[in-house]
């Protein structure tokens, strides 16, 4: 019995699989374990609590938007650096991004319990990451 490569397991057991194409070129973005602990270790931000939202957009936290993509990339592309993201990103497709991006962190999010019984963290409301205006 072959070891299942990531890609496989977060297919098979999580999710299905969010893309974005930048420069020609398409990348995959996940949220896994590893994923949010990079973005928490560069941010400070904990995706999973409300005050890990505040301010969480691209006027008042750039850094943090960036941070957020190049968290999504780690997974499939774990030697992309942060400067090689911030060269990805720009004024006008960092809409694209932070829609794709929310998308994939959603994907990862756990349901709410159908029987209103809290068994996991619910799902945080995020603010459009892409926002200008920090609303």
């Amino acid at each position: 019995m072959t070891t299942p490569t990531p890609e496989q397991l977060l297919d098979d057991e999580i999710c299905k699989p969010v893309t974005i194409k930048l420069a020609k070129k398409e990348y995959r973005l996940d949220f896994s374990m590893a994923s949010v602990l990079a973005f928490k270790s560069r941010t400070g931000r904990n995706v999973f609590t409300p005050e890990g939202w505040q301010g969480f957009n691209l006027k008042d936290d750039p850094e943090a938007i960036l941070a957020f993509f190049w968290a999504s990339l780690l997974t499939f592309q774990p030697d992309i650096t942060f400067e090689q993201v911030a060269r990805l990103a720009n004024f006008r497709n960092m809409k694209l991004i932070s829609q794709r991006c929310e998308e994939a962190l959603q994907v990862y999010m756990p349901e709410p319990d159908p029987q209103g019984e809290e068994k996991e963290p619910t799902k945080p409301e995020l603010q459009s990451i892409g926002s200008t205006t920090g609303a």
